[in-house]
């Protein structure tokens, strides 16, 4: 699928977002004044076949954990958030902080995970930024074209796996203990920023090997049917009403319990 691409600089897939970022860059975001969420799901720890790109890719940004006796695998997204404009950008819809944007930013349009392809009608880029005159995005065979994003890419990835013990580290330090389970939602957590930044700064100094695990984890959910499976299977799980702490981010409607 060959695709062309040039960014009109409309701003438009640049407000009103949850930007994941790694610890170093969530380390820049606080320290020039951004607001960090983390945002935690979780799945059962079950084998993952090496052909399912798609949840290889997951497996290597989680951690193992437990719920009660239940194995599972608890994913950490670090995400700079902000309602309207990003606060690095211009008047001009071009970005005040270009040169220390977030790798997600670099990567945009494409895609970070390797399972995904570019879908023009899934991005918020009008129709001329992806007119046949535009630079080369994506070839014949799929693969990026744009040596800068391909490298935004490789560093994401590579620090997305690297990161993975130290948010177990960080989990620990903050007292978060509580996921929803995946594609359901997400525990969002608001920590103190402060607070944030010294942990995350604690973590990023070091590194827990790859298979410890981190235990005592509640799995969050609206649903009263999804609360009595997860039991049934020897975890522990809590409704959303009863977050403290934290808020709830459904991807789903639920007629159950209503988010908050």
């Amino acid at each position: 699928m060959r695709l062309h691409f040039d960014c009109t600089a409309c701003g438009r897939c640049c407000n009103s977002l949850r930007l994941p970022l790694s610890i170093r860059e969530a380390i820049q975001w606080l320290e020039g004044g951004g607001i960090v969420q983390v945002m935690c799901d979780a799945t059962p720890d079950l084998p993952v076949n090496e052909a399912d790109t798609a949840n290889v890719f997951r497996r290597e940004r989680s951690f193992a954990a437990n719920s009660l006796s239940l194995p599972i695998r608890v994913r950490v997204t670090l995400v700079a958030a902000f309602t309207g404009p990003c606060p690095n950008l211009l008047p001009n819809k071009l970005c005040g902080a270009y040169d220390r944007r977030p790798a997600t930013c670099r990567i945009y349009p494409a895609e970070l995970r390797p399972d995904a392809d570019v879908d023009p009608s899934a991005r918020l880029c009008p129709p001329e930024a992806w007119l046949s005159n535009k630079p080369l995005l994506v070839r014949d065979d799929c693969t990026v074209a744009d040596p800068e994003i391909v490298d935004a890419i490789t560093l994401a990835r590579r620090e997305g796996i690297s990161d993975m013990s130290r948010k177990l580290h960080l989990t620990d330090l903050l007292g978060i203990n509580v996921a929803a389970l995946a594609n359901e939602g997400f525990v969002i957590w608001h920590i103190d920023q402060r607070l944030l930044v010294s942990a995350l700064l604690k973590v990023s100094a070091v590194s827990l090997p790859s298979d410890c695990c981190s235990s005592f984890w509640s799995v969050a959910s609206p649903s009263v049917p999804v609360r009595e499976m997860i039991g049934a299977a020897g975890g522990t799980a809590c409704a959303v009403k009863d977050l403290e702490g934290a808020e709830y981010l459904s991807l789903q409607r639920s007629i159950d319990e209503p988010a908050i």
